[in-house]
């Protein structure tokens, strides 16, 4: 068997949300199911304002919201568990997210003006 039979790797990074410039649930991404540590990156551009929800999934139907910290930029991470919600601009955030789930996605909301959404995943060992 082949690594890419086997799926996304660790440090695969996986494309959530492509370019999204309206409200939508983005692609599903194998979580960790808790045998690794997941980072959200999010990119944000426009002068718009946007929320982005990190939800999991254990059976791809029923989605919750996820806990995360953001990392980037911050000198002692708080725990949230609401939207991130990046100010006016450009904004990049490392979203390091504390809870497990076997399927994860990032879900663009309460877009208003011009934005564009990208975010990504990652699987980090965890330590």
């Amino acid at each position: 068997m082949s690594l890419a039979q086997l799926g996304p790797q660790l440090n695969d990074r996986i494309q959530l949300q492509a370019a999204a410039v309206a409200n939508g649930d983005g692609a599903a991404a194998d979580g960790c199911g808790g045998f690794s540590r997941l980072v959200v990156e999010v990119q944000k551009t426009g002068a718009g304002t946007v929320d982005v929800i990190i939800e999991g999934s254990n059976d791809g139907t029923v989605w919750h919201v996820l806990g995360y910290r953001q990392t980037n930029g911050i000198a002692v991470p708080a725990r949230a568990i609401v939207a991130y919600a990046p100010g006016v601009g450009a904004v990049n955030a490392l979203l390091l997210v504390d809870d497990s789930a076997i399927k994860i996605r990032a879900r663009v909301a309460s877009v208003v003006g011009a934005v564009v959404v990208s975010a990504w995943v990652v699987r980090t060992p965890v330590s």
